[in-house]
């Protein structure tokens, strides 16, 4: 994994015409929150997501 997302899944996704809304990024809901975002076949949104060091420590 690189920067909290693999970059062999998102060549997957190309390779398989997923359409990708948004690409991997990180965003703030978390510390290492990491997401990205496509359609599936029938055009619903989809999430993939990762989270450094979970469950977290509170």
């Amino acid at each position: 994994m690189t920067d909290g997302y693999d970059p062999l899944l998102i060549r997957h996704l190309l390779e398989q015409r997923v359409e990708i809304l948004d690409p991997p990024a990180e965003y703030d809901y978390l510390p290492g929150y990491y997401a990205l975002y496509f359609l599936d076949p029938d055009g619903i949104k989809l999430e993939l997501t990762h989270i450094a060091n979970w469950p977290p420590q509170l």
